[in-house]
């Protein structure tokens, strides 16, 4: 039978919850992760954007290539 005096243990109940510096190193731990997700997304959003607005550039320099090529005629 293990006493909870025996090495200072607690029972798992307790344990599962840390405290004082502990909990506020773990409350950092959670913040940190959560920005470097807000970090990934936002910079593969970028990226999706900026891929966007690359192909939404190319598609209308093609289109004005097109015409300027039809109102000049063939050379």
């Amino acid at each position: 039978m293990r006493r909870m005096s025996d090495a200072g243990q607690q029972p798992d109940a307790e344990r599962a919850k840390p405290r004082g510096e502990a909990r506020w190193k773990e409350h950092l731990q959670e913040i940190a992760q959560r920005n470097e997700r807000a970090k990934a997304t936002g910079k593969r959003e970028r990226q999706e954007r900026e891929d966007r607005e690359a192909a939404h550039r190319r598609a209308e320099e093609l289109r004005m290539d097109a015409e300027l090529t039809r109102k000049l005629g063939p050379r």
